[in-house]
């Protein structure tokens, strides 16, 4: 595991501010540092600068501000750093200043983040290195609430890297700005602002706060390494307390999600609309599918009824035509032993949708046309969000998730909720007006959003599990599981990163591979997913590549799940490091499965048996000829060995000592 390095230090000299490493400046500037800009004004020359006991103390003769303070906390491994400026009159918060603007030098060659994924563009990682003068060709770059970033939206922490070591910037608590910014010149970084709008007011007198950053320099170029260091320093300070210790065995049995079905017509034929595979979801084909999986005994236990169940976003009540006894349904799956996740997006509304028309008050009114991208770069126009500072929406919420979950009487009755479409939460930076900006806006808005709808979710099915797409770590309290979002390509592999970040950056959480489409390399996907937390949204046409199992191959499948599905319910996380190794730990920390690099082969323990899965050259299961040399599994640290003849055979699962 990487560490914080003690190299890292901040000095001031002669109105020079600099922070170096190993006797090398990285970050040196002339300017006012920390600093809010009120109203799109930045702040004037000050008029007196002094530093003592690592606070800068800036006080101007003119402007909004009357002083500013920046105080620095210097400790073994890492640097805090806050701010707190007196309003000299009234003023209007629009942005923290991490540095610059003007005559800043930041000494990196790369900003790392989380790749916004936009869909419709094949991106094959989760983290984008841009590279200054190269890459990086605007001169800003800005993520954020309301863009179409919807894998891992929000942009709190920010990593510069140089040569092997990389300088690592948090937030020590979620903050009410919306996106970020930077300008350069060259490749220097001369500007780094968090944008909050026009929302939040302060009086003449009163004193504003920045929110705290951690920072800390770590000796490698893998991006994954400082975030455990992060979360572990957020954990020490309560910030998140991973409650999730304590899960119900079912969280972990294997999910089908019909979405995937959706996309294929009774007579075998592609949907051609989006709304044909909206409205191709009924009573009728939800018990198809179901049939489908006992029929070849496939070992699938959660059931998630995608979209759209319902008549419209926005109108939570389950499509009459279409579900007509939304309630039976769902007891019927419960009897035949099945759990029942719904599709539910919690930020916007259709136009359509009676609460638009009946409660105008629940929505906020934006300042420019936002679009976002839904298939192959089409750009639509958003729908219209909600306002969760107002009381009345968090009330029409809370009964929106009471109808979906709660066993009372004409409630349905369901076990959890995937939630989706994050990415439409309000901008505050291109929101006109919130009800009550005091109760959160930007990140802390979706946050507060979140927690409350995860709370009310427990509220009616204390055992329910609430699937979230938000890679924050400020999210892990409330959140069961995390998906790695829709890949929709034959490229499985770019999972891999996915839920590699996922488990580094919401501790606690499991991540799901989610949305494997094609039936080519399926056989492999299973086996890698045994690592992790498949879902799985075909067992009817994969319409990735428009197949149709036959019977044989129904019966292989159902056998590899087999293997994944015990695996997945004895299995703890995943983190980065057994995820590339391919092993398989229970949380006894015994290793009980194994999968070959090139995912062609799976090796489970259970009770001193092993089961060998193997694929051939065309990607369909075999096991003739396994010989297995359990000394790994006995203790381990030992090389994993396992040889098998190549004659591609059905497949039959090898149990033997």
């Amino acid at each position: 595991m990487a560490k914080t390095s003690s190299g890292g230090r901040i000095g001031y000299n002669k109105g020079v501010f600099t922070l170096s490493y190993n006797g090398v400046e990285y970050l040196k500037s002339d300017r006012v540092m920390f600093a809010p800009t009120l109203a799109k004004q930045n702040l004037p020359e000050p008029a007196k600068t002094t530093f003592r006991n690592n606070t800068l103390t800036y006080r101007f003769d003119r402007g909004p501000i009357a002083t500013l303070k920046v105080t620095f906390e210097v400790r073994k491994g890492r640097f805090e750093v806050a701010s707190e400026a007196v309003a000299a009159r009234n003023v209007t918060l629009s942005a923290w200043n991490v540095f610059g603007p003007g005559r800043t030098f930041a000494g990196f060659d790369q900003i790392v983040v989380a790749n916004p994924n936009i869909k419709g563009r094949l991106t094959t990682g989760v983290f984008d290195k841009m590279r200054l003068d190269d890459q990086f060709r605007s001169v800003t770059h800005t993520m954020g609430l309301g863009l179409p970033s919807w894998f891992f939206p929000l942009p709190t922490h920010y990593m510069l890297a140089c040569y092997r070591h990389m300088l690592f910037l948090g937030l020590d608590e979620v903050g009410d700005f919306s996106e970020w910014t930077i300008g350069y010149e060259g490749k220097n970084i001369t500007q780094w602002s968090l944008d909050y709008g026009e929302h939040l007011s302060f009086k003449k007198g009163q004193t504003l706060r920045s929110p705290r950053w951690i920072g800390f320099f770590v000796d490698t170029d893998n991006p994954f390494d400082p975030w455990p260091i992060y979360t572990a320093m957020l954990r020490k300070r309560s910030r998140i307390t991973n409650p999730h210790d304590d899960r119900p065995a079912w969280w972990a049995d294997l999910n089908y999600v019909t979405w995937g079905d959706q996309h294929v017509m009774p007579d075998a034929s592609p949907t051609r609309t989006y709304n044909q595979t909206e409205t191709n979801l009924s009573e009728d084909t939800v018990r198809r599918w179901v049939g489908i999986i006992e029929k070849y005994k496939l070992p699938f236990r959660t059931i998630t009824i995608d979209g759209y169940w319902c008549p419209r976003i926005g109108q939570w009540h389950a499509d009459q035509k279409r579900f007509p006894d939304m309630r039976g349904l769902v007891d019927e799956l419960h009897e035949r032993g099945y759990k029942v996740i719904f599709w539910y997006c919690p930020f916007e509304a259709d136009r359509a949708a009676p609460v638009f028309n009946e409660h105008p008050e629940f929505f906020v009114e934006e300042t420019v046309r936002q679009q976002l991208f839904l298939e192959k770069d089409i750009a639509v126009d958003v729908r219209p969000r909600y306002d969760y500072t107002h009381p009345g929406l968090r009330d029409f919420i809370r009964q929106d998730i009471r109808r979906m979950l709660s066993p009372e009487p004409g409630c349905y009755n369901g076990d959890g909720m995937k939630l989706d479409f994050y990415g439409s939460a309000p901008n505050a930076k291109r929101t006109k007006t919130f009800h009550d900006p005091s109760w959160g806006l930007g990140h802390r808005f979706i946050l507060n959003a979140h927690a409350s709808i995860y709370r009310w979710a427990k509220e009616f099915k204390p055992d329910c599990r609430v699937d979230g797409e938000n890679g924050n770590p400020f999210f892990a309290d409330y959140t069961d599981s995390l998906r790695a979002w829709d890949w929709c390509h034959p490229d499985y592999t770019a999972y891999n990163d996915r839920v590699k970040l996922a488990s580094v950056i919401c501790p606690g959480v499991p991540a799901l591979y989610d949305e494997h489409i094609y039936f080519a390399n399926l056989y492999k996907y299973c086996l890698r997913s045994a690592a992790a937390r498949p879902i799985f949204f075909n067992v009817d046409v994969f319409h990735g590549d428009m197949v149709k199992p036959t019977p044989k191959q129904y019966r292989m499948l159902a056998e590899v799940l087999a293997v994944v599905a015990d695996l997945n319910r004895r299995a703890r996380d995943v983190t980065p490091q057994s995820l590339d190794e391919g092993r398989i730990y229970d949380w006894s920390g015994k290793l009980i499965g194994k999968v070959a690099a090139d995912d062609t082969t799976l090796v489970a323990e259970r009770d001193g048996a092993f089961t060998a899965v193997l694929l051939n050259d065309t990607d369909q299961p075999r096991t003739k000829g396994v010989t297995i040399d359990p000394s790994e599994f006995a203790a381990r640290g030992k090389p994993f060995t396992l040889t098998a003849k190549l004659a591609p055979q059905t497949l039959r699962v090898l149990i033997g000592p």
